[in-house]
């Protein structure tokens, strides 16, 4: 590889072109490339629980405990430090945590970026933070990764080590001359720590850090190479602490990694192993347009198309080759895999994955920039230069607006009402059967935050069958014998064990689609939830049940009107399996009245409209079997 393809050392330098020059603009830019994210964040961010895996990972956080596959222990050594801090909630600090690490994210975005900018153009150092200042605030004031920072997620700190490593080797780009290897060290630790927190995510940066190595393996190859592999793996004992963390016997411990068949089934996901193929069945170019979909929300068409155009005219020129060749591969590689998941416009935990392909847009699309402003007249070059790159920093600031509205949770209260109906409201020693992980992750983060409910015994249907996970819950709850025994042989011997302990104490289930359809005789709903009886309920126990229960369906319907997606989504979750537990009962007309509330809010769901179909054009009963299996 020449000086040429490396960045183009003989370019004339003025200023701008040295990454070290004028200190002080970049110095306040970066200050404003951190700062601004930062402010935005934490007005818009969280102080209770969200859904999805955040309750997981505050009481992760807050016990030191592994959470699900492959168990992030660098996310629960670095949050558990936020959770310490005398601020707050302890959701608050969590989430404290996601907002700091996105914040310190978009400054290492902003090196980097600056960085490209220098290698590449001549630009006035003024202009080239301000257009780099902009880039980075275009990528993280971006609604994927803005929604990263409001809650308690793995994909802040994710971000934070993909930033990390790219400045790092764009640092190693600028001292080319001189072979030194050290930037690309600190690359390396940074990656092996990335890949103890989201190690798929970690992987896709991979093609452009070995890219980078290639050049400073050169005859010392095998030196170079053991360099960097003892610098990675470094970085890989964080995970080290699964199995001693999992010797504490710590609550939620998933896997209880401390053998090394459990510890490579925890780190490896191998639960997940199962469902890849049938995440999403649609075809690739249905998936990948969705992906490109996202990308321009996010940064709108002109900057993508800028980027595109950036890529290339990088890769044409041999001073840019090797920053082109950089940020190219980190979005290639994240969107292939980004594309072959799934990723859905709907689920906010999936645009995690595409943050490193948004900053790489960021990035192209400002060298563009950059590489324009060079053909200025030379006259007027460093002013319109100013002018230009302030301009832009002003506009992207406005843009990021509707983003702040999208990913404003500061008022979000809905996982804790629900939380009021599915634990605070319960009779007291009540045995709750939660079927879905997220009812699960909320007693879970409850019983961390707030100690609420002690009193209750949770069964985690959903982690059951995770090693060692139900000698763990009969040994702490020997009440749960039976039910675990039963749920593990056959759904009769499962439901069997429910009627059995209904008749010793308050029995609550979950009502889901993967429940036996021969235990929705023996539930009547109560709250968000459903009481099972030792014997099949009569008719008259099923009108008093539904006549109470008022309050929980004015409450459903409220929240399918909620602004939150997410929060409608469980909504409409609730009054489809409402619906099939009605008609299991012969009580048709409730069950067109929980769908129909439904579909006013979703109106093209496809399993809605398969069930209101059936049910408006048969007059007698339906088989349920084949709709239990909606997810």
């Amino acid at each position: 590889m020449t000086s040429d393809d490396q960045g183009g050392s003989d370019r004339p330098s003025t200023g701008g072109g040295e990454p070290n020059a004028a200190p002080t603009p970049r110095r306040f830019a970066f200050a404003l490339a951190t700062a601004v994210p930062f402010i935005a964040y934490m007005v818009t961010g969280s102080g209770l629980p969200y859904w999805l895996d955040a309750a997981e990972l505050v009481a992760a956080a807050v016990d030191l405990d592994i959470s699900h596959p492959p168990g992030q222990p660098l996310f629960a050594l670095v949050a558990r430090c936020f959770a310490l801090l005398p601020l707050g909630a302890l959701d608050q600090r969590v989430m404290l945590a996601s907002a700091s690490c996105t914040a310190l994210a978009a400054g290492l975005l902003y090196r980097a970026i600056d960085q490209s900018l220098a290698r590449v153009t001549a630009l006035d150092p003024y202009a080239s933070a301000a257009l780099s200042l902009a880039a980075s605030w275009v990528a993280c004031l971006s609604t994927p990764i803005w929604f990263q920072a409001v809650r308690a997620e793995v994909y802040a700190l994710q971000l934070l080590g993909t930033c990390f490593v790219l400045e790092r080797v764009g640092a190693y780009l600028d001292g080319r001359n001189g072979k030194h290897a050290a930037p690309l060290h600190h690359a390396a630790l940074a990656l092996g720590l990335i890949l103890g927190n989201h190690h798929l995510v970690a992987l896709l940066l991979m093609p452009a850090f070995f890219w980078a190595c290639l050049s400073v393996m050169g005859t010392r190859r095998r030196r170079a190479l053991l360099q960097l592999m003892a610098f990675g793996s470094l970085g890989l004992f964080t995970y080290a602490y699964l199995p001693l963390r999992a010797l504490a016997r710590p609550p939620m411990n998933l896997g209880s990694p401390t053998d090394p068949h459990a510890f490579f089934w925890v780190v490896s996901g191998r639960v997940y192993g199962s469902t890849v193929a049938t995440v999403d069945a649609r075809p690739l170019d249905e998936l990948y347009a969705e992906v490109l979909i996202l990308l321009v929300q996010s940064l709108q068409v002109p900057a993508v198309l800028a980027a595109v155009a950036g890529f290339y005219l990088l890769l044409r020129n041999p001073a840019g080759r090797a920053t082109g060749t950089l940020w190219l591969l980190t979005w290639l590689c994240n969107f292939a895999v980004a594309g072959a998941m799934g990723l859905t416009l709907t689920n906010p935990d999936r645009w995690g994955y595409l943050a490193p392909g948004i900053a790489s847009f960021a990035a192209s699309s400002t060298l563009l920039v950059g590489l324009l402003l060079e053909a200025l007249p030379a006259a007027s070059r460093a002013l319109l230069q100013k002018v230009i790159g302030t301009l832009v920093a002003l506009g992207v600031l406005l843009a990021a607006l509707p983003a702040a509205r999208r990913c404003d949770l500061s008022g979000f209260t809905a996982a804790d009402d629900f939380d009021d109906r599915r634990r605070r409201a319960l009779p007291a020693r009540s045995v709750v059967v939660a079927t879905t992980p997220q009812c699960v992750f909320s007693h879970w983060g409850g019983r961390a935050t707030e100690a609420l409910r002690p009193d209750l015994v949770l069964m985690p249907l959903p982690f059951v069958a995770y090693p060692g996970k139900a000698t763990q819950l009969v040994d702490r709850h020997p009440v749960l014998r039976e039910l675990t025994a039963g749920y593990l042989r056959d759904p009769a011997s499962f439901v069997a064990a429910l009627r059995t302990l209904a008749a010793r104490r308050p029995v609550l289930v979950e009502l889901d689609t993967r429940l036996p359809l021969s235990l929705y005789p023996h539930l009547t709903p109560e709250g968000l939830l459903y009481r099972v009886h030792p014997e099949p309920v009569t008719a008259a126990q099923l009108r008093r049940a539904m006549a109470a229960e008022s309050e929980a369906l004015a409450f459903r319907r409220r929240s399918l009107g909620a602004s939150d997606r997410e929060s409608a989504r469980q909504a409409l979750w609730l009054h489809y399996v409402a619906a099939l537990h009605r008609e299991a009962h012969g009580q048709r007309a409730a069950a067109l009245r929980e769908l129909q509330a439904a579909l006013s809010a979703f109106p093209e769901d496809r399993w809605l409209r398969r069930l209101a179909a059936e049910l408006t054009a048969s007059p007698s009963p339906i088989d349920l079997r084949p709709l239990l299996t909606a997810d």
